[in-house]
């Protein structure tokens, strides 16, 4: 049952009076984006429990993320959660999301765009509380720390097809354990940390098992330097691969001659 418009009356241009509406758990779809909402984001909403999708895009949403969110009750059924579009919040990503069930059957998490800041959860990665995520999108923020190693660990994130992270500032090395790690990252398709800090060099050691299904590679704009690695033009390693941008950052040497002789390989590569 989507959430009808008339209903948007009680929130009298916020979320914040949630009591009037909150015996609504019949409902499982809402989308308030672009209601030009305000004010901080209701502690509440996760008494829902039927909720499915939630959208709360394109608004001017205030404060931070509701570490509420997390408790019981909780968003168990939860399986869209956006975000996007709310440039007047200041927040941080919420280590308890990730933790103890929060988010169990969360498969689409967008929060682009919202003026988020401080480092990537290790939680979010270990626990494997976000075992159901297909899409993380996390771009045009001002996220700063490393690309979490702890993310490839006991395959915690195996449903991940999607991982955006432009246009941030992250820095540090990418983590050799993602390619490394066996079946780290199983389903994930596209990773995109173009435009942020990052440093090192690309690892040798991603030609490994941790990218089985990766289609997609988007590393530009960044501070990695150093040699292309040979490793990367054997057969076998990115099978999968179709886009892959390195341009715009500290590469030197030649092109490998295991790239050359790879299968249309270095065609893939924008340097």
């Amino acid at each position: 049952m989507a959430f009808a418009a008339s209903a948007l009356l009680q929130f009298s241009g916020n979320l914040t009076n949630f009591g009037a509406v909150s015996n609504l758990n019949a409902f499982q779809g809402w989308n308030l984006g672009g209601y030009g909402l305000e004010g901080p984001l209701a502690t509440g909403l996760n008494e829902l429990v039927g909720l499915v999708n939630l959208t709360l895009s394109q608004n001017r949403f205030t404060g931070t993320l509701p570490v509420e969110w997390a408790w019981t009750p909780r968003f168990s059924l939860l399986k869209h959660l956006n975000l996007d579009g709310n440039p007047t919040l200041s927040a941080t990503l919420p280590p308890a999301w990730g933790g103890n069930g929060a988010f169990s059957s969360l498969q689409v998490l967008n929060i682009s765009g919202s003026n988020i800041t401080g480092e990537l959860p290790l939680s979010w990665g270990y626990s494997g509380s976000l075992s159901a995520l297909i899409e993380l999108d996390l771009s045009h923020n001002s996220i700063t720390g490393v690309l979490p190693s702890s993310w490839s660990v006991s395959n915690s994130l195996p449903q991940l097809r999607s991982l955006i992270l432009t246009d941030n500032l992250l820095g540090g090395a990418l983590p050799s354990s993602w390619g490394s790690q066996s079946q780290a990252f199983p389903s994930l398709e596209m990773v995109d940390v173009a435009s942020n800090s990052l440093t090192g060099t690309l690892p040798a050691a991603w030609c490994g098992e941790g990218f089985p299904s990766l289609q997609g590679l988007s590393l530009h704009g960044n501070e990695i330097s150093g040699p292309l690695p040979d490793s990367w033009g054997t057969t076998n390693c990115f099978a999968s691969l179709s886009i892959m941008a390195l341009h715009n950052n500290r590469l030197t040497g030649s092109v490998p001659f295991t790239w050359g002789s790879s299968t249309s390989f270095a065609s893939l590569a924008n340097l």
